[in-house]
């Protein structure tokens, strides 16, 4: 976060924008900034300029039914894919992260501990938005549900993240926005960006 103070736009007051909120966001563009770096390094694509991640997460709440599946590419400004990567993590296939640089014709892999990172940093972001809802707090009151449960349950969710980064950028100030469906609140995105980041989770709460 380079210790930088976001400004705030709150959408909705069903669900309030703070700090914890934004935290794990933080930490999620840390992670992707690591992952293309690692993309870059590996692949030898210094000609990249942009990078975009999509990444599909499934059933956070129980892991035999777990299943993941990203994928990366990274393009120069003319939108010409230089390198794309692909993983499809689940119960039935191992984690593996496989990319290719088109302009070699060559393949190579990065490591595979990125994925868990952002299933985690994922997982909480949909915890924390919950039970920071006007929603979660009422469930919270009325069962007795104290601070310490709420970081023990995991909500049965499912998420995707799209996500586009600017190689030339530097991070800049952060902002972030909930844009909540105004038939069904249980719907809606979150986002989070900056200079050189841009970071879409649309969430559903089952």
């Amino acid at each position: 976060m380079d210790g930088q103070t976001p400004s705030y736009n709150p959408k909705k007051r069903n669900l309030r924008i703070n700090s914890k909120v934004l935290q794990p966001l933080g930490e999620l563009e840390g992670i992707l900034n690591e992952m293309v770096a690692e993309i870059v390094k590996k692949g030898d694509v210094n000609n990249a300029k942009e990078a975009f991640t999509y990444a599909k997460i499934v059933d956070l709440i129980n892991p035999r039914f777990y299943f993941h599946y990203g994928a990366i590419y990274l393009e120069l400004d003319e939108g010409d894919v230089v390198a794309s990567c692909k993983s499809i993590e689940s119960t039935l296939s191992p984690s593996k992260i496989t990319c290719r640089n088109f302009e070699k014709d060559e393949s190579f892999e990065i490591p595979t501990d990125y994925l868990p990172k952002i299933r985690d940093t994922l997982e909480r972001l949909l915890n924390t938005m919950y039970w920071e809802s006007e929603t979660g707090e009422k469930l919270a009151r009325d069962f007795g549900i104290s601070p310490y449960e709420r970081e023990e349950m995991t909500l049965p969710s499912f998420s995707k993240i799209y996500a586009w980064i600017n190689l030339t950028k530097e991070q800049g100030k952060p902002t972030i926005e909930i844009h909540e469906n105004p038939h069904c609140p249980d719907n809606g995105v979150v986002i989070y960006k900056n200079e050189r980041s841009r970071i879409s989770v649309p969430y559903t709460f089952l």
